[in-house]
């Protein structure tokens, strides 16, 4: 692997103690001791959005130009858009990763900006109550009241893509995080349960077919990094990791 300075190790291990620190419990991280450039991240949807229980994994890559560029951070999309900002390709649109429009200073700014700004940014701004805005045409559109009737139509189709990521995650866990997404389901599978009896049946009815044999018979681990867009010195560092990860919550 190629040898990064002393400076960029001892960046990434005060990222550690800012996460260590500050995380919210709706955000899990693991980092690995043995890979210093990698984390996974793990982000519940909070209620009141149409991402509610829902478990949300996003890979992160610490570049050897770090910090002074952001981290390269990727989504675990299953194949779906369940927002404007989280392409199917796994690409992640935010201001703060320098991968989204956005005044100067939503910008990643070296020596202030933190690997906890952005998981906390994903998590109001991205998985957020309407998130139809996030579009970006609909700034240039001064019709609010249709605004709201599609915000609305959106939350209910988001609802589903929700659902069916959850399906995805039980069905492909996530490495180094099996337990937290089987126990996870299981302690909020009652909640999630009672949001689809305000929807169509059908959604009901199939949710409620796939969560136990989701759950209880998990098939093939995702690998810990998937593909990401990157450079032949990164992309030659991405391996499998099976142990020496450490959790954080």
């Amino acid at each position: 692997m190629f040898q990064l300075p002393k400076s960029w190790a001892k960046r990434i291990q005060e990222e550690w103690r800012i996460l260590e620190k500050d995380l919210p419990d709706t955000i899990f991280v693991r980092v690995y001791e043995s890979r210093m450039d990698i984390l996974r991240a793990a982000i519940i949807g909070v209620e009141g959005t149409p991402y509610h229980d829902g478990l949300f994994f996003f890979d992160v890559y610490f570049p050897s130009s770090y910090p002074d560029t952001p981290p390269l951070v990727k989504y675990h999309s299953g194949g779906l858009r369940i927002n404007p900002n989280l392409c199917k390709s796994g690409r992640v649109c935010l201001s703060l990763l320098n991968t989204w429009s956005g005044g100067q200073q939503e910008k990643w700014v070296p020596g202030t900006s933190t690997m906890l700004q952005v998981l906390v940014s994903i998590q109001g701004l991205i998985l957020n109550t309407k998130p139809f805005f996030n579009e970006p045409w609909f700034a240039y559109d001064s019709d609010i009241a249709l605004g709201e009737k599609m915000s609305l139509q959106y939350n209910e189709d988001t609802l589903i893509l929700s659902l069916k990521t959850m399906v995805h995650t039980m069905n492909k866990l996530p490495k180094n995080f099996e337990e937290l997404v089987a126990g996870h389901f299981r302690n909020r599978v009652g909640d999630i349960l009672m949001a689809c009896k305000a929807k169509p049946p059908q959604i009901l009815l199939n949710f409620y077919c796939w969560f136990p044999v989701a759950v209880q018979n998990p098939t093939n681990n995702e690998p810990m990094i998937g593909d990401m867009m990157m450079n032949k010195e990164e992309d030659a560092s991405m391996t499998m990791l099976d142990d020496g990860y450490v959790m954080m919550r």
